[in-house]
């Protein structure tokens, strides 16, 4: 009885000196750390086989297109890896789509658009080591739906990987290079009209088969014919193929905050007209349909309806000068010191602030009355995005004076994004009184306890009915959880790209 007794003490003792059992957030990132190596083996095996694989871009016309049947057998072999999601593979489709169009005016033996990095290794080169064994952090952990961050790998950059639990596996939705990984393209599609009377025209261009189609109209003539995209480090054109005037050259035109500008007429060194129907040396087209005609519009069959589509904006401030040097605002005439002020006030008015003002020119102007109002445009365009931002700011300083129970201030703005409707805001706040935040006495006590808190406010915040509004913000975070908040918010990806 004797022996009995320390042998059963033997056997309690080894029993707690197990380890707990893990938690099923520990299993899932286990799980989750396992299917993003796994992939990235996969992947560099099958980017390195006998068989390339990205054989779906067609070569053998003028310019490359996309081979459709080719881009769907790729999709289909990376689906057969078994880690994907169909959000995954809906993504890539659409993002070769969205490149395509650029192909046309590209040479097909250069490097194309969209083509210059392996979409998920995140460039040419990649060590496949450190991708199959780095550590993996994630947020979300106990839902079915989280964001892994996997790193440090080369150069000590660490990469998104957005993932959902489908039945009891792990799949992954997306993979979020960074500013590299995402090619944003303008909305040229819809419906565009002059805003000048004297130049009855409309235009319509859509995207078909890789291709963006137009169709202008005038009072004496319609012309349909293929649109090419012509874009320098800070402008982009539209060049009309078939559409010609007085010249044999196509009619260009420069493309800015949904607005579409044409030169008319030439001059004594250049001379031309591309429109004899219309007297105005500038034509400026606006998206949208003119009120009395929106019953009328017939758009161009695109390739399939959008989800959904921004509200109409409203039209831009037009600011004219002619050869005397008189100024209008919006066909209101106004002096060139109150300009600056009463500009600001118009721009303020519209969701979208642009990067630049096209100042339409009545007659012959000099170079230097001309440089000189440019220059008080562009100072109205930086006191509005100032005035935006600041409004942005003090929204998210409100958050967390409210959330951390004590008057703050943001002190250093890491980041600061915006596109007119959505905003990204990363900053650093402190106490009132200059002093930093003490997070051990703020309702962040434990998190700030765990070693794991970052000093830093990020917010999401959305434009509507003339002021900012938060869609959500994080107080504490390391990074900032893009794809989540893609996906959930409908942000563009863009917005987070510096």
């Amino acid at each position: 009885m004797k022996q009995v007794f320390p042998l059963a003490l033997l056997i309690l003792l080894l029993s707690a000196c197990k380890s707990k059992p893990a938690s099923q957030s520990e299993i899932d990132l286990s799980e989750i750390t396992k299917t993003i190596h796994q992939f990235a083996q996969w992947y560099h095996d099958y980017v390195n086989g006998v068989t390339e694989s990205q054989q779906f871009i067609d070569k053998k016309g003028p310019y490359a297109r996309l081979d459709s049947a080719g881009l769907e057998s790729y999709l289909v072999n990376l689906k057969s890896s078994g880690m994907v999601s169909e959000s995954l593979l809906e993504g890539e489709r659409a993002y070769y789509r969205k490149c395509e169009p650029f192909w046309q005016n590209e040479n097909k033996e250069e490097e194309l658009t969209g083509m210059d990095a392996n979409r998920f290794f995140c460039g040419q080169d990649w060590d496949i080591k450190l991708w199959a064994s780095a550590p993996v952090s994630a947020e979300g952990l106990g839902t079915d739906e989280v964001v892994a961050t996997m790193g440090p790998l080369e150069g000590g950059r660490s990469v998104q990987f957005s993932l959902e639990k489908e039945v009891d596996k792990w799949l992954i939705t997306a993979v979020d290079c960074g500013e590299e990984s995402f090619i944003e393209t303008e909305d040229y599609t819809g419906s565009y009209y002059s805003d000048d009377k004297s130049c009855a025209m409309t235009l319509q261009i859509a995207l078909r088969n890789g291709a963006y189609a137009y169709e202008w109209k005038t009072a004496r003539r319609k012309v349909a014919g293929t649109m090419l995209l012509n874009r320098s480090e800070s402008e982009t054109y539209l060049v009309f193929k078939g559409l010609t005037g007085g010249g044999k050259q196509s009619v260009e035109a420069l493309f800015s905050n949904n607005s579409i500008m044409v030169q008319n007429s030439g001059n004594a060194q250049n001379p031309y007209q591309h429109f004899n129907e219309c007297k105005a040396k500038y034509i400026t087209f606006t998206k949208g349909v003119p009120k009395p005609e929106a019953e009328k519009a017939v758009e161009i069959p695109a390739e399939k309806p959008k989800a959904a589509s921004k509200p109409a904006k409203k039209a831009l401030p037009v600011v004219t000068l002619n050869r005397y040097g008189d100024i209008t605002l919006s066909g209101k005439k106004i002096a060139l010191v109150d300009l600056r002020k009463a500009l600001q006030a118009e721009l303020l008015k519209n969701t979208v602030i642009p990067d630049q003002l096209l100042i339409k020119p009545i007659g012959e102007v000099g170079m230097g009355a001309r440089h000189e109002l440019q220059t008080v445009v562009l100072e109205s365009i930086s006191g509005a995005k100032w005035a935006r931002k600041k409004a942005a700011l003090e929204v998210v300083n409100q958050a967390v004076s409210n959330r951390l129970n004590a008057e703050t201030e943001l002190d250093i703005i890491n980041n600061y994004q915006t596109n007119g409707y959505y905003a990204l805001v990363d900053a650093k706040p402190r106490y009132a009184n200059g002093n930093p935040v003490d997070y051990s006495i703020s309702p962040y006590k434990y998190e700030y306890q765990s070693g794991n808190f970052a000093d830093r406010v990020i917010a999401i915040l959305k434009f509507e009915k003339g002021k900012w509004k938060i869609l959500t913000y994080t107080i504490g975070a390391n990074s900032v959880p893009v794809n989540a908040w893609v996906k959930k918010y409908g942000i563009p990806r863009k917005l987070f790209e510096r």
